[in-house]
């Protein structure tokens, strides 16, 4: 399944997965957990009428949340990703705008 859903605003999340212990006398240890990058996308939508924001809300509810996985096309790449947490609901004098953010799998 694919999010098809048209976007407002997109920020790409880029991190490494690294352990950082700091010792008594202020030095540090730093070891990568994994070599890969971790990525993922904050995503906020447009302004929604009532119907928009239902749909937004049903396909994050048909995807049960961060339990499924699904397609997501950026920039000419499709990425599969997963929700990460929650979707909120952002109500602003009548407008409503959903933010969410999703990881890419390995």
């Amino acid at each position: 399944m694919s999010f098809d859903f048209r976007i407002g605003k997109i920020d790409e999340i880029r991190s490494y997965n690294i352990d950082i212990v700091e010792f008594e006398n202020q030095s540090e240890q730093r070891r990568k957990k994994t070599s890969k990058k971790i990525m993922g996308f904050s995503i906020e939508s447009p302004a929604l009428t009532d119907a928009g924001a239902l749909a937004w809300q049903a396909y994050f509810d048909s995807m049960e949340g961060p339990f499924t996985a699904f397609n997501f096309t950026y920039n000419g790449e499709t990425y599969s990703c997963r929700f990460v947490g929650g979707l909120q609901t952002k109500h602003d004098g009548g407008v409503k705008r959903i933010t969410c953010e999703f990881k890419v799998l390995p």
